[in-house]
């Protein structure tokens, strides 16, 4: 892995640690002034959304990454920022912003690139050693 490589990654997680501070200081005054419990109706769908982001862009990172790693971490700040991005539009007016709604997103992902990764390793052939 080059150096220009390793760079994009650090400051690809740094955008998304970032992210999801931002919308997690800037969604607890919405939160708090509106009923948000934690296995509200709409809990589901961002659950369901993040496991169904955090699948396909792991399966995409399979095809450019042998390694495994990497194809995580990709998979993870993808998902993390379409959460991020997503509170961020409910709180700028367009829909009730709610660090639960977070939370759950990145509860899916971790359930989405836990599967993937699951199969990934059952199916894919172990490389070659010589």
């Amino acid at each position: 892995m080059g150096l220009t490589q390793q760079l994009s990654y650090r400051h690809l997680a740094r955008i998304s640690v970032l992210a999801t501070w931002l919308v997690c200081l800037g969604s607890s005054r919405s939160a708090a002034a509106t009923e948000d419990p934690w296995w509200g109706p709409d809990k589901a769908t961002h659950f369901l959304a993040s496991a169904t982001i955090s699948s396909g862009a792991y399966a995409l990172g399979t095809v450019a990454r042998d390694s495994k790693l990497p194809t995580v971490g990709l998979a993870l700040s993808v998902t993390i920022a379409s959460g991020a991005s997503k509170e961020a539009w409910d709180a700028m007016g367009h829909g009730n912003a709610s660090w639960k709604d977070f939370a759950w997103d990145i509860f899916g992902a971790i359930a989405g690139i836990g599967l993937s990764f699951a199969v990934d390793t059952a199916v894919r052939p172990a490389p070659v050693t010589r």
